[in-house]
C-alpha cells in the first residue's frame, strides 16, 4: 500500500524532524514491513524543503532488477536533481557504475540526498555490493536514506558504531492515538477514544492495517464495536499481506513465515524444531530481510501482531492439518528448553490438553497451578476438568490442583482420590514427579482444611522432594518453601520455637525465590507469631503488618494463614498500652526454648471451623448450622467440639466471646 505524493497524508512532524537530523549524516535507513508508511513519510520529509542539498529519488519496489538498469536509473535522478555525472550517457554496469558515480560525487563540495526507497534487503540482491561501494567511497557529499522492508546490505553494525547511522524502525514508525484519529478523520472516520486506542493497539499503529480499518469502518453500522474486535484475521487483511508479502517469495522462505507465525517468539533453533532444519538455517538471513519479524534481542524475534494473525489464518487455510502437529513440536522443544508457561499454551493450541497436563506434572510445575509462583500457566489448562476425561493420573492431579487454588476443598479431595488407584501402580523413576506432585497437592489441601494433617503430608513431600536431584530442587523452590512452611508451622505450635525459626526463615528465602507474595505473605505471618510466642510484640505487630502491606495479598478468611494473623493481631493489640497479651489457653507467651514444656500450644482455627464459628456467633441452632453451611449436624458438632478444645471453653457462649477477644470474628458486631 505504496502512497503517491499527491495522497492525502496524516501529518508525522515528531518523525520528519528525526529525518531532517538524520540527513545530516551519511546513512538513514527506514525499516519496516509492507504498508508501515516508509514512502508516506519520506514523501512528506521530502516537502518540507529541510534537505541539506538536492534530493534525487529512486522507487526500487523492493523487486530485484538488473544492475544496469538499476544504476542507469540512479544516474538518471542524480541529473534530475541536478548533479553532474560525467559519462552518465552510457552507465556501466555493477561495481564500475558505483565507482563512476562514488568518484562524482566525492568532487563535489555540497551535499546531495539519494533516496533508495524500496531496496530489496538481503546480501543476495544483485545491487547490493554496488550500493556499500557507493557509501563507502562517496566521500561526505552523499547523504544516503534507503527504505526497506528489512536490513539493506550496507554493513549497518558498522555504521552503528561509528555513530553515523540513523535509524527508524517498526516501533518508531508506528502510528500513537493522536495520528491513529487523524488517518481516520482523512476516511471521515470518528471514534471515541477509547475506541481509537483500541484500533492503535489491536494493529500496533500498523499503517496499513489502520487505512484497512477505516475503510471497513465506513461500512460498519456499529464502527465502535468494529474497532474494539478488528484484527489480522479481517478479509482485507489477509488479502493485501499476501499480495505484498508472500506472493513472490521463494517457497522455503514462504513456509518458513507461515509456520513460525503459530510462535508467540521465536529463534533459529525453534524455528528448526518447528520447520525444520534446513528452514532453521535460513531463519537468521530471513528474519534480517523481512521487518514483519522485530527484533526481541539475544536471537529472539516476534511477529508484528496483525500480521502474524494474517499469516495463522492464512496457515490454517492452506494447512488444516498441519497446524495441531507444527504446536506439538514447539511445545515439545519449549518444554525442553524451560519454557514451561508456553510450551502448555502450545499443547492446548493442538487441542492436546492430556499433554498439556503431562507437561504440568512432569515438569514438576504444579505449584504454578496451585499458585505458589509469580508465573501463570494458561488458564485454559488449570479449568476444572473432569479428571475422566482421559482417565490419566496427570489431568486428575491438575484437576485436583486446579479446584484447590479455586477454594473448592472438596473438589480438589475427590480428585485427589480418583488419581490414588492410577498411582498405586506407578513406582519407576519416571513417575517419581507423579508421587511427589500428589505429596504437595495433598499437603496444600490439608494446610487449607487445618494445621493438624498438613504435617504428615508435608513429611511425605519433602522425603520426595529430596530425592529429586540437586539442580531440579533448584528449580522449584515454590515446593521448598511450601514444605518448610508446614514444616516449620508444625514446629511452632509444639513450641519448638528454635526450629521454627530455622524452617521459616529457609522457606520465606525459597518463597522470596519463587515470586511468591502469598507464601511470602504467609512466612511473615507464622514469624509473626513465632515473635509474638517469645514476647516480642512490638516485632510480632510490624511483621504482621508487613504480611497485610501491598504488594502481598490482603489475607482473608478463605486463606490458611487467617486465623493464625488474628490471633497474632489479638495478643499484639494491647502491647501497645504496656499490657501482656495472653495466650488462648490463659496462659502468657513464654520466652522459654526447644521441648520447654511451659510453652502453650498454639491451634489455629480452619476455615470450616471459623465458618462454624461465625454462625454460633449469629445464635444460630446446631441444625440451623447446618442447614446453612449444608454439612450434617454430626459433623457440625463435631467443629464445635475442635473449637471448644482449640479455644478452651466448654460453652457456645464463652467460645464466641473468647473468639472475639482474638479478634476471629471481627466482621461480627
Amino acid at each position: 500500500m505504496g502512497e503517491s505524493p499527491g495522497a492525502r497524508l496524516v501529518p508525522r512532524p515528531r518523525l520528519v524532524e528525526r529525518l531532517s537530523a538524520g540527513v545530516l549524516g551519511p546513512l538513514t535507513v527506514v525499516i519496516g514491513p509492507p504498508g508501515a508508511g516508509k514512502s508516506a513519510l519520506l514523501t512528506q520529509w521530502a516537502h518540507t524543503g529541510t534537505a541539506p542539498g538536492p534530493v534525487a529519488w529512486v522507487t526500487c519496489d523492493d523487486a530485484p532488477e538488473p544492475p544496469g538498469l538499476f544504476w542507469a536509473r540512479v544516474t538518471r535522478a542524480l541529473e534530475v536533481a541536478g548533479v553532474a555525472v560525467p559519462g552518465g550517457h552510457a552507465v556501466p554496469d555493477g561495481l564500475a557504475a558505483a565507482a563512476l558515480l562514488a568518484e562524482a560525487l566525492a568532487a563535489r563540495r555540497g551535499p546531495v540526498v539519494l533516496v533508495l526507497d524500496g531496496l530489496r534487503a538481503g546480501g543476495g540482491a544483485p545491487c547490493a555490493a554496488g550500493v556499500s561501494y557507493l557509501l563507502a567511497h562517496a566521500g561526505r557529499a552523499l547523504r544516503l536514506v534507503v527504505a526497506a522492508r528489512g536490513d539493506p546490505p550496507l554493513h549497518l553494525h558498522r555504521h552503528r558504531l561509528a555513530g553515523d547511522l540513523t535509524e527508524l524502525r517498526t516501533g518508531a514508525l508506528a502510528f500513537d492515538d493522536r495520528e491513529t484519529a487523524a488517518l481516520l478523520a482523512l476516511h471521515g472516520i470518528t471514534l471515541p477514544r477509547r475506541a481509537v486506542a483500541s484500533l492503535r493497539e489491536r494493529t500496533e499503529g500498523w499503517a496499513a492495517g489502520l487505512r484497512l480499518a477505516a475503510l471497513a469502518l465506513a461500512r460498519q453500522r456499529d464502527p465502535e464495536r468494529y474497532a474494539m474486535r478488528f484484527s489480522g484475521a479481517d478479509d482485507a487483511v489477509v488479502g493485501y499481506l499476501v499480495e505484498e508479502l508472500l506472493d513472490g517469495q521463494p517457497p522455503e522462505v514462504r513456509s518458513l513465515l507461515l509456520t513460525t507465525s503459530i510462535l508467540d517468539r521465536v529463534n533459529a533453533p525453534l524455528a528448526a524444531a518447528v520447520a525444520g532444519d534446513r528452514a532453521g538455517r535460513r531463519f537468521a538471513a530471513v528474519a534480517g530481510e523481512h521487518a514483519c519479524l522485530e527484533t526481541c534481542g539475544q536471537g529472539w524475534y516476534r511477529h508484528h501482531r496483525v500480521i502474524g494473525e494474517a499469516l495463522r489464518r492464512r496457515l490454517r487455510e492452506e494447512h488444516p492439518d498441519r497446524t495441531a502437529e507444527l504446536h506439538r513440536r514447539a511445545a515439545a522443544w519449549l518444554s525442553d528448553n524451560g519454557s514451561l508457561a508456553e510450551a502448555v499454551h502450545h499443547a492446548l493450541a493442538a487441542d492436546d490438553r492430556p499433554y498439556a497436563h503431562r507437561l504440568i506434572v512432569h515438569r514438576l510445575a504444579i505449584g504454578q497451578v496451585l499458585g505458589l509462583t509469580a508465573t501463570q500457566l494458561p488458564q485454559a489448562a488449570t479449568g476444572n476438568v473432569a479428571p475422566t476425561v482421559d482417565g490419566s493420573p496427570e489431568t486428575a492431579l491438575v484437576t485436583a490442583a486446579s479446584a484447590l487454588s479455586h477454594g473448592d476443598v472438596t473438589a480438589c479431595a475427590t480428585a485427589l482420590a480418583q488419581a490414588e488407584p492410577l498411582l498405586s501402580d506407578t513406582a519407576t523413576p519416571a513417575d517419581h514427579s507423579l508421587h511427589l506432585t500428589h505429596a504437595v497437592i495433598r499437603t496444600q489441601l490439608e494446610r487449607t482444611r487445618g494445621p493438624s494433617a498438613a504435617p504428615a503430608a508435608a513429611a511425605e513431600a519433602q522425603r520426595l522432594f529430596a530425592l529429586l536431584p540437586r539442580e531440579a530442587q533448584a528449580d522449584r523452590p515454590e515446593l521448598r518453601a511450601l514444605i518448610q512452611l508446614v514444616r516449620g508451622g508444625a514446629e511452632l505450635r509444639r513450641g519448638r520455637l528454635t526450629a521454627a525459626e530455622g524452617a521459616l526463615t529457609t522457606g520465606l528465602r525459597a518463597a522470596g525465590t519463587a515470586g511468591s507474595r502469598a507464601l511470602r505473605r504467609d512466612f511473615l505471618i507464622e514469624l509473626a507469631l513465632l515473635e509474638a510466642l517469645r514476647g516480642r510484640f512490638r516485632a510480632a505487630a510490624e511483621l504482621a503488618a508487613t504480611a497485610q502491606r501491598p504488594p502481598l495479598p490482603a489475607s482473608g478468611p478463605g486463606d490458611p494463614s487467617y486465623a493464625t494473623l488474628q490471633m497474632v493481631r489479638a495478643w499484639t493489640g494491647p502491647s501497645r498500652n504496656g499490657a501482656a497479651p495472653r495466650a488462648h489457653n490463659g496462659a502468657p507467651p513464654a520466652g522459654g526454648d526447644d521441648g520447654d514444656a511451659r510453652q502453650p500450644v498454639v491451634v489455629a482455627l480452619s476455615r470450616r471451623e471459623l465458618d462454624v464459628l461465625a454462625q454460633l456467633a449469629r445464635t444460630m441452632a446446631t441444625d440451623e448450622i447446618a442447614a446453612e453451611l449444608q454439612l450434617s449436624v454430626n459433623t457440625v458438632k463435631t467443629h464445635l467440639k475442635s473449637v471448644y478444645r482449640k479455644l478452651s471453653v466448654s460453652r457456645r457462649t464463652a467460645a464466641v466471646r473468647r473468639a472475639r477477644e482474638l479478634g476471629l470474628l471481627p466482621h461480627v458486631t
